[in-house]
């Protein structure tokens, strides 16, 4: 049984809200000048877009080697 579109909506909320909170939340938290709190933005944006990105390879690789 595949659930390929809740694996794709998935990658798609992870990349979304990694994009979102490194454009909107860290400017927000610049101009405010909370930098510990821009530092955290930042760093959980990337750990999202990073999972995202790895969640789309690891399918599309074993999508490729087993199926």
């Amino acid at each position: 049984m595949h659930q390929d579109g809740i694996l794709f909506i998935t990658v798609l909320l992870f990349v979304f809200s990694g994009v979102m909170a490194l454009i909107l939340d860290v400017k927000i938290l610049k101009r405010n000048k909370l930098e510990k709190e821009k530092e955290t933005a930042f760093v959980f944006g990337w750990i999202n877009v990073s999972l995202g990105l790895m969640i789309f390879v690891g399918f599309w690789v074993y999508e490729i080697y087993f199926f």
